[in-house]
């Protein structure tokens, strides 16, 4: 199954666009096919979805698990959520992975899905990472403020 992407719509550390336009639910569900491929391809088998307060967030994340499930992964919903409670989510639960539908920053018309594994952003260079997400320490803790 092909699916073609807005070219306006892929970035370093996330697929975003607008809403109806750039990015709308047959994009989340190739997003999830395609989360789920890498996530099976690296071993794992689960990953953590959650979604921001916007308008178009629950649909768009009602079809990204759909292309998660039919891509084989099985799915934890969090829901409502901010991107750092996905962070907490994805480190603290066996999951391998996580992604958030979020417009962040942007206009109400914006949406983007974030992806990660292991707290590093998933991306066309995965290399470079993102500076402004830690790296899981060996060892450490988490625990609740």
């Amino acid at each position: 199954m092909t699916h073609q992407f807005d070219p306006t719509s892929l970035r370093e550390y996330d697929i975003r666009g607008i809403v109806g336009k750039a990015l709308g639910p047959a994009d989340a569900v190739a997003i999830g096919r395609g989360f789920a491929t890498r996530i099976r391809e690296a071993g794992g088998r689960r990953v953590v979805v959650g979604y921001d307060g916007r308008l178009s967030s629950p649909e768009l994340e009602a079809a990204l698990v759909d292309g998660l499930t039919a891509g084989g992964v099985d799915v934890v919903r969090i829901g409502l959520s901010t991107s750092p409670m996905l962070y907490y989510a994805e480190a603290t639960l066996e999951v391998d992975g996580g992604i958030q539908v979020t417009g962040s920053h942007n206009p109400p018309s914006i949406m983007a899905a974030r992806s990660y594994r292991r707290m590093r952003h998933f991306s066309a260079t995965p290399s470079r990472g993102s500076p402004r997400l830690p790296r899981r320490v060996p060892g450490a803790k988490v625990r609740a403020l």
